[in-house]
């Protein structure tokens, strides 16, 4: 019985999806309540953006969050979808994720929302350090059976947190006056799931940094780089080769250095006289003091 009961239901889901692609592609009249889809993108100050977006996935759910099919479209394009006038319709929006520095398993129709997830990739030369994450918008909304809407608007918005760090005094403090200096910021979740959570196992990031002078004084710069947010704080442990040199966990108030999603973090050590850390918060693609994003 419970055989034959799962059959049916994927039978109709597949009737369904079979229903919404005959539609979409044929624009046929007579398949029910048609909806007209536009994406907009918005930072985190709810500013509308557009040219960091590069594509969008429209992912379609039925009123029982399984999967029907997958949409591509762009920012401010309309997607026009039909569907039957007793069903609801869940929609989730990805921008972004074909940049290549995160994976997605594949759904197929009659896969749970849950199933949904979205992974960052890991770095071949380092099991425990990931890739930064490109610059990931997601958002989605829900259609009753009742709703007779025919434009509706789908807000996405920013997912990742971006960091810049400077590092002053740092061959004076190590006692080592080469180059051979890098850090690593520890740790986020390493995953997104289609309802917005960080999951995953805990990830650290190994972003590029070199030494620059800028009025006479050395300093180690590590540009702006995405990571996923982490609210609790993270952790920057300063290397020379293999051996760590200092670890910056929380900035002179005691505040964790926290990256907060869809705003950019700016994290300056300097090792001159008394080791100070201060932290600074701005909307994304603020810099401070020099460090480009």
């Amino acid at each position: 019985m419970g055989i034959a009961k799962r059959n049916n239901r994927l039978f109709c889901l597949f009737c369904l999806a079979a229903t919404l692609w005959g539609c979409i592609k044929d624009d046929l009249d007579g398949c029910g309540q048609e909806y007209r889809f536009t994406v907009r993108a918005y930072d985190a100050d709810n500013t509308e953006v557009t040219t960091p977006v590069q594509e969008i996935l429209l992912y379609m759910f039925d009123d029982n969050l399984r999967f029907i099919r997958e949409i591509e479209t762009t920012v401010g394009a309309q997607v026009s979808v039909n569907v039957p006038r007793s069903e609801s319709i869940h929609v989730v929006g990805w921008g972004n994720l074909r940049g290549g520095n995160q994976t997605r398993p594949p759904l197929t129709a009659g896969d749970h929302k849950d199933t949904g997830l979205v992974c960052l990739n890991a770095l071949t030369y380092a099991a425990s350090a990931y890739a930064s994450p490109d610059d990931l918008f997601l958002g989605d909304v829900t259609i009753s059976a009742q709703d007779m809407r025919e434009s509706i608007l789908l807000p996405i918005y920013r997912k990742v947190s971006s960091m810049a760090v400077r590092v002053t005094g740092l061959k004076a403090y190590a006692g080592f006056s080469d180059n051979d200096y890098h850090i690593r910021v520890r740790e986020t979740r390493s995953a997104i799931d289609f309802y917005g959570q960080f999951c995953g196992e805990g990830a650290l990031y190994q972003p590029a940094g070199e030494f620059r002078t800028q009025n006479g004084k050395e300093t180690y710069q590590v540009p702006a780089f995405r990571l996923l947010p982490q609210n609790s704080g993270v952790s920057i442990d300063i290397y020379h080769g293999g051996t760590l040199v200092y670890t910056a966990s929380t900035q002179g108030s005691g505040s964790p250095i926290a990256v907060q999603e869809g705003r950019h973090t700016e994290v300056s050590v300097d090792f001159t006289g008394s080791i100070s850390i201060t932290v600074s918060i701005s909307p994304w693609g603020g810099s401070q003091g020099g460090i480009e994003f």
